[in-house]
Protein backbone atom coordinates (compact mmCIF):
# COMPACT_ATOMS: atom_id res chain seq x y z
CA UNK A 1 0.00 0.00 0.00
CA UNK A 2 1.31 3.41 -1.01
CA UNK A 3 1.21 6.28 1.44
CA UNK A 4 -1.63 8.73 0.82
CA UNK A 5 -0.65 12.13 -0.58
CA UNK A 6 -1.98 15.04 1.38
CA UNK A 7 -4.21 17.65 -0.20
CA UNK A 8 -1.48 20.19 0.63
CA UNK A 9 1.04 18.24 -1.44
CA UNK A 10 -1.32 18.03 -4.44
CA UNK A 11 -1.92 21.78 -4.20
CA UNK A 12 1.80 22.50 -4.45
CA UNK A 13 2.11 20.31 -7.57
CA UNK A 14 -0.81 22.08 -9.29
CA UNK A 15 0.64 25.51 -8.50
CA UNK A 16 4.01 24.45 -9.91
CA UNK A 17 2.44 23.27 -13.17
CA UNK A 18 0.52 26.52 -13.47
CA UNK A 19 3.75 28.54 -13.11
CA UNK A 20 5.37 26.52 -15.92
CA UNK A 21 2.39 27.12 -18.22
CA UNK A 22 2.52 30.90 -17.57
CA UNK A 23 6.31 31.26 -17.92
CA UNK A 24 6.67 29.37 -21.24
CA UNK A 25 4.86 32.01 -23.39
CA UNK A 26 7.03 34.73 -21.84
CA UNK A 27 10.23 32.85 -22.68
CA UNK A 28 8.99 32.22 -26.21
CA UNK A 29 8.39 35.98 -26.59
CA UNK A 30 12.02 36.71 -25.66
CA UNK A 31 13.20 34.63 -28.62
CA UNK A 32 11.45 36.98 -31.11
CA UNK A 33 13.57 39.52 -33.00
CA UNK A 34 10.61 41.72 -33.84
CA UNK A 35 10.08 45.07 -32.15
CA UNK A 36 6.69 45.88 -30.66
CA UNK A 37 4.36 47.46 -33.19
CA UNK A 38 5.13 51.20 -33.43
CA UNK A 39 4.30 53.73 -36.09
CA UNK A 40 7.02 55.93 -37.59
CA UNK A 41 6.20 59.59 -38.15
CA UNK A 42 7.33 62.42 -40.41
CA UNK A 43 8.74 65.68 -39.08
CA UNK A 44 8.52 68.84 -41.16
CA UNK A 45 11.17 71.61 -41.13
CA UNK A 46 13.95 70.38 -38.87
CA UNK A 47 15.92 72.94 -36.91
CA UNK A 48 18.86 74.14 -39.04
CA UNK A 49 21.08 76.73 -37.37
CA UNK A 50 22.50 78.42 -40.48
CA UNK A 51 22.78 78.52 -44.25
CA UNK A 52 26.18 79.51 -45.68
CA UNK A 53 27.61 79.97 -49.15
CA UNK A 54 30.16 77.25 -49.87
CA UNK A 55 32.96 78.16 -50.19
CA UNK A 56 32.32 81.39 -48.40
CA UNK A 57 31.72 83.99 -47.34
CA UNK A 58 31.42 85.45 -50.83
CA UNK A 59 30.48 88.76 -52.37
CA UNK A 60 28.66 87.53 -55.47
CA UNK A 61 26.36 84.78 -56.72
CA UNK A 62 25.97 84.31 -60.46
CA UNK A 63 22.44 84.45 -61.84
CA UNK A 64 21.37 81.27 -63.69
CA UNK A 65 24.43 79.35 -62.43
CA UNK A 66 24.66 76.59 -59.82
CA UNK A 67 25.63 77.80 -56.35
CA UNK A 68 26.56 75.57 -53.41
CA UNK A 69 24.92 76.26 -50.05
CA UNK A 70 25.90 74.61 -46.80
CA UNK A 71 23.08 73.55 -44.45
CA UNK A 72 24.99 73.82 -41.19
CA UNK A 73 24.06 72.20 -37.85
CA UNK A 74 21.03 70.14 -38.86
CA UNK A 75 19.17 68.78 -35.83
CA UNK A 76 17.63 65.42 -36.81
CA UNK A 77 16.21 64.56 -33.39
CA UNK A 78 17.14 60.85 -33.63
CA UNK A 79 20.38 59.28 -34.87
CA UNK A 80 18.58 56.95 -37.28
CA UNK A 81 16.10 59.52 -38.61
CA UNK A 82 16.04 59.50 -42.42
CA UNK A 83 16.11 62.87 -44.17
CA UNK A 84 13.69 62.67 -47.09
CA UNK A 85 13.81 66.24 -48.39
CA UNK A 86 16.15 69.21 -48.10
CA UNK A 87 15.48 72.40 -50.01
CA UNK A 88 14.71 76.11 -49.81
CA UNK A 89 11.64 78.24 -49.25
CA UNK A 90 11.83 81.76 -50.67
CA UNK A 91 10.37 85.15 -49.81
CA UNK A 92 11.15 88.06 -52.11
CA UNK A 93 10.55 91.75 -52.62
CA UNK A 94 11.77 94.07 -55.37
CA UNK A 95 15.38 94.13 -54.17
CA UNK A 96 16.02 91.08 -51.96
CA UNK A 97 15.50 87.37 -52.44
CA UNK A 98 15.47 85.69 -49.01
CA UNK A 99 15.65 81.91 -48.67
CA UNK A 100 15.39 79.66 -45.62
CA UNK A 101 15.68 75.88 -45.19
CA UNK A 102 12.82 73.49 -45.92
CA UNK A 103 13.16 69.87 -44.81
CA UNK A 104 11.34 66.64 -44.05
CA UNK A 105 12.59 63.63 -42.07
CA UNK A 106 11.13 60.21 -41.25
CA UNK A 107 11.38 59.58 -37.51
CA UNK A 108 12.11 55.98 -36.48
CA UNK A 109 9.80 53.32 -35.09
CA UNK A 110 12.84 51.53 -33.62
CA UNK A 111 12.63 51.96 -29.81
CA UNK A 112 16.42 51.58 -29.48
CA UNK A 113 17.21 54.55 -31.78
CA UNK A 114 19.16 57.04 -29.68
CA UNK A 115 18.33 60.72 -29.40
CA UNK A 116 20.73 62.55 -31.71
CA UNK A 117 22.75 65.16 -29.83
CA UNK A 118 25.26 65.77 -32.65
CA UNK A 119 24.37 68.10 -35.51
CA UNK A 120 25.27 67.25 -39.10
CA UNK A 121 26.06 69.41 -42.16
CA UNK A 122 25.11 69.04 -45.80
CA UNK A 123 26.03 70.92 -49.00
CA UNK A 124 23.51 71.22 -51.85
CA UNK A 125 23.53 73.11 -55.17
CA UNK A 126 20.83 75.57 -56.25
CA UNK A 127 20.17 77.84 -59.21
CA UNK A 128 18.96 81.41 -58.72
CA UNK A 129 17.37 83.60 -61.35
CA UNK A 130 17.34 87.33 -62.02
CA UNK A 131 14.96 90.01 -60.82
CA UNK A 132 16.63 90.81 -57.48
CA UNK A 133 19.75 92.67 -56.37
CA UNK A 134 20.84 90.42 -53.47
CA UNK A 135 20.40 86.92 -52.11
CA UNK A 136 19.90 86.58 -48.34
CA UNK A 137 20.32 83.23 -46.55
CA UNK A 138 18.33 82.67 -43.35
CA UNK A 139 18.24 79.90 -40.75
CA UNK A 140 15.13 78.10 -39.48
CA UNK A 141 14.35 81.06 -37.22
CA UNK A 142 14.43 83.49 -40.20
CA UNK A 143 17.64 85.11 -38.94
CA UNK A 144 20.08 86.22 -41.67
CA UNK A 145 23.24 84.08 -41.73
CA UNK A 146 24.80 85.09 -45.10
CA UNK A 147 24.26 87.47 -48.03
CA UNK A 148 25.68 88.13 -51.51
CA UNK A 149 24.96 90.23 -54.59
CA UNK A 150 23.18 88.57 -57.52
CA UNK A 151 25.06 89.40 -60.73
CA UNK A 152 25.57 88.24 -64.30
CA UNK A 153 29.12 87.43 -65.29
CA UNK A 154 31.87 84.84 -65.15
CA UNK A 155 33.64 83.33 -62.14
CA UNK A 156 37.34 82.40 -62.37
CA UNK A 157 39.33 80.51 -59.73
CA UNK A 158 43.04 80.35 -58.99
CA UNK A 159 45.37 79.16 -56.24
CA UNK A 160 48.64 80.36 -54.77
CA UNK A 161 51.08 78.73 -52.37
CA UNK A 162 53.82 80.16 -50.18
CA UNK A 163 55.97 79.81 -47.07
CA UNK A 164 54.89 81.75 -43.96
CA UNK A 165 57.87 81.18 -41.65
CA UNK A 166 59.06 84.79 -41.95
CA UNK A 167 58.07 87.54 -39.56
CA UNK A 168 55.68 89.15 -42.03
CA UNK A 169 53.82 85.97 -43.00
CA UNK A 170 53.31 87.29 -46.52
CA UNK A 171 53.98 85.98 -50.01
CA UNK A 172 52.90 86.73 -53.54
CA UNK A 173 52.29 84.87 -56.77
CA UNK A 174 51.61 86.67 -60.02
CA UNK A 175 49.26 89.52 -59.31
CA UNK A 176 48.03 88.05 -55.98
CA UNK A 177 49.41 88.88 -52.50
CA UNK A 178 48.72 86.97 -49.29
CA UNK A 179 49.07 88.70 -45.94
CA UNK A 180 48.73 87.18 -42.44
CA UNK A 181 50.13 89.72 -40.00
CA UNK A 182 47.99 89.22 -36.88
CA UNK A 183 46.51 85.74 -37.20
CA UNK A 184 43.27 84.31 -38.53
CA UNK A 185 41.15 87.46 -38.23
CA UNK A 186 43.44 89.49 -40.48
CA UNK A 187 44.30 87.05 -43.27
CA UNK A 188 43.84 88.76 -46.62
CA UNK A 189 44.36 88.34 -50.33
CA UNK A 190 44.76 91.52 -52.33
CA UNK A 191 45.89 92.73 -55.71
CA UNK A 192 46.86 96.15 -57.01
CA UNK A 193 46.73 94.90 -60.60
CA UNK A 194 43.12 93.78 -60.89
CA UNK A 195 41.15 95.26 -63.78
CA UNK A 196 38.15 97.48 -63.12
CA UNK A 197 35.74 94.90 -64.58
CA UNK A 198 36.93 92.26 -62.06
CA UNK A 199 36.07 91.85 -58.36
CA UNK A 200 37.48 89.41 -55.81
CA UNK A 201 34.74 87.05 -54.62
CA UNK A 202 36.02 84.61 -51.95
CA UNK A 203 39.29 83.16 -50.64
CA UNK A 204 40.09 80.24 -48.34
CA UNK A 205 43.35 78.80 -47.05
CA UNK A 206 44.78 75.46 -45.94
CA UNK A 207 47.98 75.35 -43.88
CA UNK A 208 50.38 72.41 -44.04
CA UNK A 209 53.32 72.99 -41.74
CA UNK A 210 54.98 76.24 -42.81
CA UNK A 211 53.21 76.27 -46.18
CA UNK A 212 49.86 77.93 -46.89
CA UNK A 213 47.77 77.19 -49.97
CA UNK A 214 45.13 79.78 -50.83
CA UNK A 215 42.23 79.20 -53.24
CA UNK A 216 40.50 82.32 -54.50
CA UNK A 217 37.92 83.39 -57.03
CA UNK A 218 36.95 86.58 -58.77
CA UNK A 219 34.01 87.71 -60.87
CA UNK A 220 34.10 89.46 -64.24
CA UNK A 221 30.81 91.32 -64.57
CA UNK A 222 28.94 91.28 -67.89
CA UNK A 223 27.91 94.88 -67.35
CA UNK A 224 31.55 96.02 -67.20
CA UNK A 225 33.20 93.72 -69.74
CA UNK A 226 33.90 96.30 -72.43
CA UNK A 227 37.53 96.80 -73.40
CA UNK A 228 37.37 100.40 -72.15
CA UNK A 229 36.38 99.38 -68.60
CA UNK A 230 38.96 96.60 -68.39
CA UNK A 231 41.93 98.74 -69.47
CA UNK A 232 42.67 100.35 -66.10
CA UNK A 233 43.46 98.63 -62.79
CA UNK A 234 42.77 99.20 -59.11
CA UNK A 235 43.45 97.54 -55.72
CA UNK A 236 40.97 95.04 -54.27
CA UNK A 237 41.18 93.11 -50.97
CA UNK A 238 39.23 90.21 -49.54
CA UNK A 239 39.45 88.30 -46.22
CA UNK A 240 40.69 84.70 -46.23
CA UNK A 241 38.86 82.02 -44.26
CA UNK A 242 40.25 78.66 -43.11
CA UNK A 243 39.03 75.77 -45.22
CA UNK A 244 36.92 73.17 -43.39
CA UNK A 245 36.79 70.57 -46.18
Amino acid sequence: MYPKKSHHHLYRILVGLLRVVVILPILNGCDSNEWPNRKSSVAENLRIDSLRFFPGPRRFVLIDSMTQIQFKDIHRGYSCAQIQEMGLDSVSDSALLSVRPKSRAKLPSNPDCAIDKKEIDSVLSFQFFGGHDSLVLQNSFRIKTDQAKLVRGKITTDSIRGNVTGSGHTFDSGRWFYRDTLGELTRQVYSNKISKCEFLNWAESVRQGDTVKVRLSWVTLDSMSSHYNCDSTYTDTIPVTSSNH
